[in-house]
């Protein structure tokens, strides 16, 4: 695997998804209930694999879908991660929203689950406000510059 983000501690690492990735762990029981709803797709655009190199498995896949010529909505599948996990997963999150400003995206758009405010919380800490409801999710966004 080529890293495309590596973490401090070189534990955790983003790679480019590769097609099947997703096959290569088993996504939450609420995400995968949403995922198999959309019909098992993953959207378009770019995508990345979160791995943990010391269990040697994959965590999740995130990526951006575009949304008109400088927005995307992000969003991410994964398994069922520790604190410590999410925390990578975190600091990945910061990684790519860096690429997209690079890219010329100024706007990313999330959506977390209202029954999980953990989710939310986390969001804010990579600079997303909540702007809105979507049936009981926070849709959230980040503006980039």
């Amino acid at each position: 695997m080529s890293a495309v983000w590596a973490s401090p501690c070189g534990r955790f690492w983003l790679d480019v998804y590769r097609s099947g990735d997703e096959a290569r762990f088993a996504p939450r029981a609420d995400m995968a209930e949403a995922w198999t709803a959309e019909g098992r797709r993953l959207p378009e655009g770019p995508k990345w694999t979160l791995c943990d190199k010391r269990q040697l498995r994959v965590l999740g896949i995130g990526g951006l879908e575009a949304e008109g010529a400088a927005a995307s909505l992000g969003w991410f599948l994964s398994a069922d991660l520790s604190a410590r996990q999410w925390l990578a997963a975190l600091d990945a999150v910061r990684d790519r929203l860096a690429w997209a400003q690079r890219h010329a995206v100024r706007r990313v758009h999330v959506l977390t689950a209202g029954d999980r405010p953990g989710a939310a919380r986390m969001m804010g800490r990579v600079g997303f406000r909540l702007t809105g409801q979507e049936g009981g999710d926070a849709v959230m966004t980040r503006e980039l510059h």
